[in-house]
């Protein structure tokens, strides 16, 4: 399986299902989002759609974030990696 990114490039990709995903914040509580994740080969980052992203009510603004409706900007966390290889 392979996904157009960017418009116009395609890159391997594995469909591993529906996930649920929240905003991991210390000083409230947030609601679990129903996502699909996919595997893109060879990439150890995690990358948010604009919609996951509108779901989660997160504005980015570079290596900071803000919670829609809130105005104290936010660090982002510490990236996590993984050495798995993704598989069909």
């Amino acid at each position: 399986m392979s996904l157009e990114v960017a418009g116009h490039i395609r890159v391997p990709t594995v469909r591993l299902g529906h996930v649920h995903v929240k905003l991991a914040v210390q000083d409230r509580e947030t609601p679990w989002i129903r996502a699909l994740a996919i595997c893109i080969r060879d990439e150890s980052r995690v990358l948010l759609s604009e919609g996951l992203l509108e779901r989660l009510k997160v504005l980015p603004f570079g290596n900071r974030w803000l919670i829609l409706g809130e105005t104290e900007f936010r660090d982002e966390a510490e990236p996590q990696f993984w050495r798995e290889e993704c598989r069909e």
